[in-house]
């Protein structure tokens, strides 16, 4: 479980106040940090431990932990945008759970190697993003067929 002492004074070093709705945020999101959530997700565990709080407020905060790296935006698909709390300033990516939204580490990065095979006076990569996608080992042994694996 990560230290949400931790998260908090990195959020204070990064120049932002730590808010009441800050650290209720961090402490959320500090029991679960394994896991990718959507804003839709987030208002809802945010909203049933603190009943007043708004979804345009969850949006700003989310976006300000964005900004001072404590949290990490995966576009999922085309259509879907998660929240993970940042594990770590390295590098990484990550393999990420289809049916529950569990994550693992990658410390491997594909980039090294594709990067080999282009050929820079055509093209320069600045950045990428590399998130693979299945099950983790609980939800595959509990799929059915039905959920075309």
């Amino acid at each position: 479980m990560y230290d949400s002492c931790d998260v908090k004074s990195k959020l204070r070093k990064s120049g932002y106040r730590l808010t009441s709705q800050r650290e209720n945020l961090i402490e959320i999101l500090c029991e679960e940090p394994d896991y990718l959530f959507s804003l839709n997700d987030i208002y809802s565990k945010v909203k049933s431990h603190y009943k007043d709080t708004t979804y345009s407020t969850v949006y700003r905060n989310i976006e300000v932990l964005e900004q001072a790296g404590i949290i990490k935006k995966v576009v999922a698909s085309r259509k879907a945008v998660k929240y993970k709390l940042e594990c770590c300033s390295e590098h990484h990516h990550h393999v990420i759970c289809k049916k529950c939204g569990r994550t693992a580490t990658v410390d491997f990065c594909p980039a090294e190697f594709i990067s080999t095979l282009s050929d820079s006076e055509t093209f320069i990569i600045t950045d990428h993003v590399f998130e693979m996608y299945g099950y983790c080992r609980k939800c595959f042994k509990n799929l059915s067929r039905k959920d075309n694996i």
